[in-house]
């Protein structure tokens, strides 16, 4: 953080390392992403991805899952994670509103987050 005392003369420096410093610190909240352009930023919504926070206190630590009204095909290579949403969320969604994994190899997706009636056949 810069501190300046009262009278201090700002060179051209100070002032570009005020507006990097003022760039670093902008936090995105959910949903919400921040890209450098030029000598600003864009802040723009998400969406299609929701932010899973693993931190749980709002510092950034995360990652976006796709937000999808129907399962997609299971990953040939890797993992997936997607969150089914339902009408409520997007229109004609068939999920019930959490994210689903799949492995590849599997047959079908998987709830991570409660029971649900759900089937997680990809294309339901």
């Amino acid at each position: 953080m810069m501190v300046f005392r009262e009278g201090q003369k700002l060179t051209a420096a100070d002032l570009n390392q005020m507006q990097q410093m003022l760039l670093r610190s902008i936090r995105p909240g959910p949903g919400i992403m921040i890209q450098p352009t030029g000598g600003g930023i864009c802040i723009s919504r998400q969406k299609d991805r929701l932010f899973i926070d693993e931190g749980g206190g709002g510092g950034g630590e995360g990652y976006f899952v796709p937000i999808v009204a129907k399962l997609p095909l299971i990953p040939i290579i890797g993992m997936a994670e997607v969150f089914w949403a339902s009408t409520q969320y997007i229109a004609g969604g068939t999920g019930d509103n959490q994210v689903w994994r799949a492995y590849q190899g599997q047959t079908l997706w998987f709830p991570t987050q409660f029971r649900t009636d759900r089937i997680g056949l990809p294309g339901l």
